[in-house]
């Protein structure tokens, strides 16, 4: 049995103009409503930046969160990677609990969506983190502290200063800066 022919009618065509038409109305209307010229020249300082103190080129904010995405991505794929495989030998082993940790593990973690995992990581771990820590909330009227000062207060405490960590306390500590 062959395909059936496609058919290219007249009501094809009246879609396909009036979308190409709404695209191009839109792109005519944020060409002449937005009159900002971008000044792209600015965009590599955010990346980096030469500090005149030590006389180098270092990262600056956008050059640091770019590379700990990049981090974080890296070791979070290992990190899935490993408990991902065995979760997947667990769930063929021959032993009942290996396979009920495996099952359970598929059932309840892998069935809850990410934002509930983002959220559980954001508001909950940060604040646990912070408080084993010792280390304050910052104030938001004012400055909102240092960064040292809660990695200072993190080693004091005898916490993991694991990038993790870090990580978390730069959420907490720059979340009220206002820049």
């Amino acid at each position: 049995m062959s395909p059936p022919k496609l058919r290219f009618g007249w009501l094809d065509a009246l879609v396909l103009a009036v979308v190409f038409g709404l695209i191009g109305y839109v792109v005519y209307r944020a060409q002449s409503h937005f009159h900002y010229n971008w000044d792209w020249r600015l965009i590599p300082g955010y990346f980096i930046r030469y500090d005149a103190e030590q006389g180098d080129w270092v990262l600056n904010l956008l050059g640091q969160g770019f590379l700990a995405t990049v981090r974080l991505a890296l070791w979070g794929g290992v990190l899935a990677a490993l408990i991902g495989g065995a979760m997947g030998v667990c769930r063929v082993t021959h032993v009942l609990f290996f396979r009920l940790l495996g099952w359970s593990y598929v059932g309840l973690i892998r069935n809850i969506p990410p934002l509930v995992f983002i959220f559980i990581f954001y508001f909950f771990h940060q604040q646990s983190v912070v408080a084993l820590a010792g280390y304050r909330e910052p104030d938001c009227r004012g400055h909102a502290g240092d960064l040292a000062g809660a990695d200072l207060a993190i080693r004091a405490a005898g916490v993991a200063t694991e990038f993790p960590v870090r990580v978390d306390l730069l959420g907490a500590v720059r979340g009220c800066l206002r820049y």
